[in-house]
C-alpha cells in the first residue's frame, strides 16, 4: 500500500474535517495525534488550513469511500456555521486583557474554562492562529486561580460553592494538556483531580463544597466529566471512584426516564435527566437501563413546548453530548437539527445568547451544544 500526504491550505474548518475520511483517522485519539502533529510540522494554523491523507491501494486513482463525521456535513448547516461565527466574535469582543470577560460571571473560571472550550471545539488551539493567544490568555487567567491546595475558582466570582467552576476547570485543563505549554500546568491539573477524588460523599457524590458532606447531580456530574478528561490524558483516577458516582447518579434515575436533582427529592428536569445520561455514558455505562430510559425521555421532551423550563441553556449542553454519545447513533440524527435550529433562533442580533447565569454562559454553552458536529473535543468524542 503506498501513502500519499497532500498538504493544502484550504479556507475555514469545513475543509479541515476532510481529515476526517482518512482510514488511519478512525479513533478520536488518532486523528488527535496526526491533525496536532501535522499542523504543527507544517506550521499551518488550525483554524487557516486543513491536511489531508490519501492512503491509496490497487484501488489507487478511483474515489475512497467516506467515512465517519464527513457523512453527515449537514449536521453544521449555513446557518449554523455563521451562529458559531458570531457567537466566537461575540466573545473574542468582550474578552478583557487579563482573560476573563466582561459581564455577569464573566471571571468565574469555569464559565471561562467553558469559553477556552468553545473556541477548541472551533478548532481553535490555544498559541496557534488567529484566535490563539485569545485562547491561551484565558488559559492563563484559569491557572493563576489554581490554589495551593488544588481548588480552581475565583473567590470574587463564584456561584453557590466553588465545586462547580472547580470541575469545569479541570476538564478544561485536561483537554488542553498536551496542546499548551505552561509550567506547573500537568501538577495543578493533578491537585485538582485530587480535590476531586478526596471530597468525595459517601453516597458517591459531590456537592458545593470540596467536602465530604451531601451530593447532588448537578455537581456530580461536573466532577465524572473531569475525571473522566483527565484519566483520558494519563491522570490516576481510582476506579472506586468512577464505580460511586456511577451508584449515585444511578440512584437519581426514575422508573420515566427522567433523573431528579437528588434521590428521592424533587421532580425530574430535562436538564438533569441530559446531564445524568451524559455522565454515565463519560464513563463507559452504555448499556445500563437508566441510560436506555433516559435516552428516551430526552428524545420524547425535546420539543421546547415538552422540556421542562429549568436551566435551558444547561439543558442543551448536555444534551447534546447525552444523545451524540447515545449508542443508537439515530438518537442523535433525529435529536440534533431540530435543537440546532432552535439555538440559532435564540441568537441575539450581536451574536451573544442570554443564559441563565448570563450571556457569556449562554453563549459558551450554546456553541458548545452547536460544535459537537465538529468532533474536536476528545472529551466530547465516541
Amino acid at each position: 500500500m503506498g501513502r500519499y500526504l497532500i498538504v493544502a491550505p484550504l479556507s475555514g474548518l469545513d475543509a479541515m474535517r476532510i481529515l476526517f475520511c482518512t482510514e488511519s483517522a478512525k479513533t478520536a485519539e488518532n486523528r488527535k495525534k496526526i491533525f496536532i502533529s501535522l499542523c504543527d510540522l507544517c506550521g499551518l494554523c488550525a483554524y487557516a488550513c486543513s491536511i489531508i491523507l490519501l492512503l491509496t491501494s490497487s484501488l489507487a486513482g478511483q474515489s475512497l469511500p467516506v467515512s465517519g463525521p464527513i457523512e453527515r456535513p449537514l449536521e453544521i448547516t449555513p446557518g449554523a456555521r455563521q451562529a458559531i461565527e458570531r457567537g466566537l466574535d461575540w466573545l473574542i469582543a468582550h474578552q478583557q486583557p487579563d482573560g476573563s470577560w466582561k459581564g455577569s460571571h464573566g471571571a468565574n473560571t469555569g464559565i471561562v474554562s467553558f469559553a477556552v472550550l468553545s473556541f477548541m471545539a472551533n478548532g481553535h488551539l490555544p498559541e496557534r492562529g488567529p484566535h490563539g493567544q485569545l485562547v491561551a490568555r484565558s488559559i492563563d487567567f484559569v491557572l493563576r486561580y489554581a490554589q495551593p491546595n488544588g481548588l480552581i475558582s475565583n473567590p470574587r466570582d463564584t456561584s453557590n460553592g466553588p465545586m462547580y467552576e472547580h470541575g469545569m476547570s479541570t476538564l478544561m485543563l485536561s483537554e488542553v494538556w498536551g496542546e499548551f505549554d505552561r509550567p506547573g500546568l500537568r501538577e495543578k491539573l493533578k491537585r485538582a483531580v485530587d480535590v476531586i477524588i478526596s471530597s468525595q460523599s459517601e453516597p458517591g457524590g459531590w456537592r458545593y463544597f470540596p467536602v465530604k458532606e451531601d451530593a447532588d447531580i448537578s455537581v456530580t456530574v461536573t466532577q465524572m466529566v473531569a475525571l473522566r478528561a483527565a484519566k483520558d490524558v494519563g491522570v490516576t483516577v481510582p476506579k472506586s471512584t468512577i464505580d460511586a458516582a456511577i451508584r449515585y447518579v444511578k440512584s437519581c434515575a426514575t422508573p420515566s426516564g427522567g433523573f431528579l436533582y437528588r434521590p428521592g427529592v424533587g421532580e425530574t428536569a430535562y436538564s438533569r435527566t441530559a446531564a445524568g445520561v451524559t455522565a454515565l455514558l463519560t464513563c463507559g455505562d452504555f448499556d445500563a437501563p437508566e441510560v436506555m430510559r433516559g435516552i428516551d425521555y430526552l428524545q420524547e421532551n425535546k420539543s421546547p413546548s415538552r422540556r421542562t423550563k429549568i436551566y435551558p441553556y444547561y439543558a442543551l449542553y448536555y444534551g447534546a453530548q447525552a444523545m451524540y454519545l447515545a449508542p443508537d447513533p439515530q438518537q442523535w440524527q433525529l435529536w440534533y437539527p431540530p435543537i440546532r435550529d432552535e439555538l440559532i433562533g435564540l441568537q441575539k442580533s450581536d451574536g451573544r445568547w442570554d443564559g441563565e447565569a448570563g450571556p457569556v454562559y449562554g453563549t459558551t454553552m450554546s456553541l458548545l451544544a452547536l460544535s459537537v458536529p465538529y468532533r474536536y473535543l476528545p472529551i466530547y468524542q465516541r
